[in-house]
């Protein structure tokens, strides 16, 4: 009997959040319908359609973890994720938007002729005779998303990302939110 009271909770709470999604869904395929039959279908003469096609784009996270309890990370960052809006996908669900480099930072004794020789030199794939300070892997995002006029957005982005940050087992978090600068 424990079992399926427990099976109709899990049911329960899966259901409102099915709902909220499906309504999130419903309303924006409407507005990109209605902003692309009344304008036409191309985002870069119809303004409307290509504010309800940003609105509409969700900001994707990469969170770089380093950790063997791969089971605690996961409901670790599936609880923070999902108390700031957001939610865990499957692994690498994200990555088709983001482009995997190695950045390797050198000292500032070098001129931009010499990087570009080594570089050719290399087919940039390693920085020999160059004062190389630290190597980092990155992952640059191929399109921004435009977070500029959603101050809700920024503040739990930012929220969330601290908490991600404070987590011992996340090393790293790349995101694709075109953020507004700090000093503007």
């Amino acid at each position: 009997m424990a079992e399926h009271s427990k099976w109709a909770n899990v049911q329960r709470c899966k259901a409102v959040v099915d709902v909220r999604r499906g309504r999130l869904f419903t309303t924006c395929s409407t507005e990109i319908i209605v902003a692309s039959h009344l304008g036409g279908g191309y985002p870069d003469s119809n303004l409307r359609l290509r504010m309800a096609i940003e609105h509409a784009r969700g900001v994707a996270m990469i969170v770089v973890c380093t950790n063997s309890h791969r089971n605690r990370t996961t409901q670790d960052l599936r609880a923070t994720l999902s108390q700031y809006g957001g939610n865990l996908g499957e692994t690498n669900s994200v990555s088709w938007g983001f482009t995997g480099r190695g950045q390797l930072p050198v000292e500032a004794t070098a001129t931009e002729e010499e990087l570009l020789e080594h570089g050719l030199s290399a087919y940039a794939r390693t920085a020999r005779g160059l004062p190389v300070r630290e190597q980092h892997n990155v992952y640059e995002p191929q399109t921004l998303v435009d977070c500029s006029s959603d101050t809700q957005q920024i503040i739990l982005l930012g929220k969330m990302r601290d908490v991600l940050d404070d987590n011992n087992d996340v090393q790293n978090v790349f995101h694709n939110a075109d953020l507004p600068d700090e000093d503007e």
